[in-house]
């Protein structure tokens, strides 16, 4: 695929609709006319509506009706004031092995419904309603209702289920006027805009360059054996391949998007179209992925692929799946088969199952299926071998013990072993010991980061733990993921950085980065450079840093639709000193998620900021109010209440805090802290020995539990408290203080 340079040539392409490709491209169209891509939104209509409309469906004490009148369809449901009231579905969404439905308000928005309909057999539990939530539904005013922001299409769905969106969101009136080409994902979703391309068919010109294409899928590659005995076939040619996985991407990704994909967008007379300029990817970590990088949550497919060694050797989307009806090129083993061959991967010295059992087929052991939305298996892309003996170490799910269920899982790690006594390391178990804060455990992180052929999101899982261990060295790692070649490693060396003070030699580094190619490492780079001296640059970067900051600021107010856009504008202006701009961003959060937690948290803080401290409690005590799970709310409410005067009224929200996030080291340590505070030192104590025992590698309390102990006479038990730190954290300057104090005393 080539994405065209020539600017001229994005800024005439317009849209013209899928009907105007199947004139003369009839094979692919009838192929993608039978795929999800077409189903992927219609409007409401008998041939479109799978459900039962003369059922009702009850959970959570709510009754759900729905009704069809002539060719129109109704549900009687609870709003967003949790009263009955009775909406009509404007709009399908998807098709199997669920339908969900759309229903249209008068302010431009459409909500996706969170009850759903299983169109699969009624033999194998389906043809009924179903709640995607059943076990934890959610209330009226959560933001994960039904009428909240996180599932309005407009904003959460819209652009991956139609082509050329154009949201049209007004932040004045909070009304949307939304448009499209095509309702569903069409031909130009990923080859683009293609007036141009039409006008070359009508009048073929040597002078348009790639027929008038803005995107062209020139060369993805394939797969051969070239040789006698080979196990593994060679990829020839693929320069493609990268920028397929990107198209693919826009959509199968768990990402922030920042602009518009494939040529929407001119900069520097350069037509855009790759990815990391219209997308920031979701690092590879938890909650949304387990600790070995097998999937957890729903994250779209693109992050778990590019995790894989398939990945890393140029397998792209196209050598597994019709790009048009999206079926797998090959039943069976025969799809892997065109890589790996049978007489060497298809068979029992390597499955160790029977020829032809479900054990035997290669995606059932690399590729596990986990169900999301209660009925829709997903495979997990990393195409991992199962390790039985990381579940027993990590906790982590493996494909052996999905199917042999009833045997134990020390079981499977046995057979494993057996099979394969000499596995290679994988990144979790050092990630893992060092979070115990195992000896050298930090060693090998590091020793990983080097390697030249480590795939460069399980390097940015690493850099992660590295910066969040406090080691000494792990400045000098981020600064190298800062200059790396691979732009997902740049931007994990950003992500890192937030972490740590910016000072001088940080701040240089991070402005280099305005520079880079990439639209979406100059975003993160901003972000990360507000919250140092900018005015300490030179006169170079300083222009380059105004240049990168209008930029910034354009993006995000051309998200304002979406409020964890509109936080992070408002707390660039907050570290900048803008706090008027801030405030401006931070009501609009709260405009779109009235009881969001991080939007409300960041009013607040900006409230304080201004010296409002009873504006700020007001605002903290309805996050409390709102969010009653929410950790972060008690923490931040209970500091309101200490700048105020009031620690003992604090004390009880900092317990409730540190007893919601048991594994937040820092709400344990301010609980402490404030235990101290009001004489209860032995409380302290405990409280300071659990938190550093759930957080080994916290070092800031061991530091402050000999701290302590130190202060209140209890030496001994500071000494061995220091020991404990000096084994962890041998380099930490603090620590060898401590070390160093205690070894003066008699």
């Amino acid at each position: 695929m080539s994405l065209l340079p020539a600017v001229a040539l994005a800024q005439q392409a317009d849209f013209v609709g899928g009907q105007v490709c199947a004139a003369c491209h009839q094979e692919q169209h009838n192929d993608w006319m039978e795929s999800h891509h077409q189903l992927a939104m219609a409007e409401a209509a008998p041939d479109t509506v799978l459900g039962d409309f003369s059922q009702r469906f009850e959970l959570a004490g709510i009754t759900t009706v729905f009704r069809q009148a002539d060719e129109r369809y109704f549900v009687n449901t609870d709003n967003a004031a949790g009263e009955l009231q009775e909406f009509e579905i404007t709009h399908t969404f998807g098709w199997e092995p669920l339908q969900q439905y759309l229903v249209s308000f008068p302010d431009g928005r459409k909500q996706v419904l969170q009850i759903a309909w299983d169109t699969r057999p009624a033999s194998e539990g389906g043809q009924r309603w179903f709640h995607l939530y059943p076990e934890d539904t959610p209330q009226a005013g959560d933001s994960l209702h039904w009428t909240g922001f996180t599932h309005n299409w407009n904003t959460s769905c819209a652009s991956c289920h139609s082509t050329n969106l154009q949201k049209n969101y007004n932040a004045e009136s909070n009304t949307f006027a939304t448009s499209f080409t095509d309702i569903n994902v069409n031909c130009e979703s990923c080859h683009g805009p293609g007036s141009t391309h039409v006008a070359w068919a009508a009048n073929p010109n040597d002078a348009i360059a790639n027929y008038g294409l803005t995107l062209e899928f020139t060369d993805t590659g394939s797969w051969v054996f070239q040789e006698m005995g080979q196990a593994i076939a060679t990829r020839v040619g693929g320069e493609g391949t990268t920028a397929e996985q990107e198209v693919c991407a826009q959509c199968h990704s768990l990402r922030t998007e920042l602009l518009p994909f494939h040529g929407m967008v001119q900069e520097n007379g350069t037509a855009l179209g790759a990815f990391h300029d219209a997308f920031v990817l979701n690092p590879i970590g938890e909650p949304q992925y387990q600790i070995d990088g097998q999937i957890r949550e729903e994250v779209f497919v693109a992050g778990s692929f590019w995790q894989s060694r398939m990945h890393d050797m140029g397998v792209t989307c196209s050598n597994c799946h019709n790009p048009h009806s999206l079926e797998l090129l090959a039943p069976g083993n025969t799809l892997c088969a065109q890589c790996h061959a049978p007489v060497v991967y298809d068979t029992p010295e390597h499955h160790f199952h029977p020829i032809g059992s479900s054990g035997a087929e290669c995606v059932d052991c690399h590729m596990p299926e986990t169900v999301y939305m209660q009925v829709d298996p997903r495979r997990d892309h990393s195409i991992a071998i199962p390790r039985p003996d990381l579940s027993l170490e990590l906790g982590t799910t493996n494909a052996c013990s999905q199917c042999h269920t009833d045997e134990s899982l020390q079981w499977a790690a046995d057979a494993f072993e057996q099979w394969w006594p000499d596995i290679q390391p994988h990144p979790a178990e050092w990630i893992s010991a060092n979070r115990q804060a195992q000896p050298n455990s930090i060693s090998r992180l590091y020793n990983f980061l080097i390697e030249p052929d480590a795939n460069a999101l399980q390097k940015g899982q690493v850099l992660q733990q590295v910066a969040a261990s406090g080691d000494i060295n792990a400045q000098n790692a981020i600064r190298r993921s800062l200059r790396a070649t691979n732009v997902l490693e740049r931007q994990a060396g950003v992500q890192a950085v937030m972490g740590y003070p910016i000072d001088s030699v940080l701040l240089a580094n991070l402005a280099n980065l305005l520079d880079d190619p990439a639209i979406s490492v100059r975003y993160q780079a901003v972000t990360a450079l507000s919250l140092g001296n900018t005015n300490a640059l030179g006169a170079a970067q300083q222009s380059a840093w105004q240049r990168e900051l209008q930029r910034t600021r354009a993006m995000l107010n051309g998200q304002l639709d979406v409020p964890g856009m509109a936080l992070q504008l408002s707390q660039l202006e907050r570290n900048l000193g803008n706090l008027e701009a801030a405030n401006i961003a931070a009501l609009q959060a709260v405009t779109i998620a009235p009881n969001w937690a991080p939007a409300l948290l960041n009013l607040a803080q900006l409230r304080s900021d201004q010296g409002e401290e009873a504006a700020a409690a007001a605002v903290l005590e309805q996050a409390v109010e709102s969010n009653p799970q929410s950790a972060d709310a008690y923490h931040a409410l209970a500091l309101s209440r200490i700048r105020s005067g009031g620690l003992q009224e604090a004390q009880s929200l900092l317990q409730q805090a540190a007893e919601l996030a048991p594994q937040n080291a820092h709400y344990r340590y301010v609980w402490a802290v404030s235990l101290v505070e009001t004489g209860a030192t032995d409380q302290a104590y405990e409280e300071l020995r659990n938190a550093w025992q759930t957080s080994p590698n916290s070092h800031y309390i061991g530091i402050a539990l000999a701290s302590y102990q130190i202060q209140f006479g209890d030496i001994a038990a500071a000494r061995e408290t220091a020991e404990t730190l000096n084994e962890r954290a041998p380099r930490n300057p603090d620590v060898m203080n401590i070390v160093s104090y205690l070894g003066r005393l008699p």
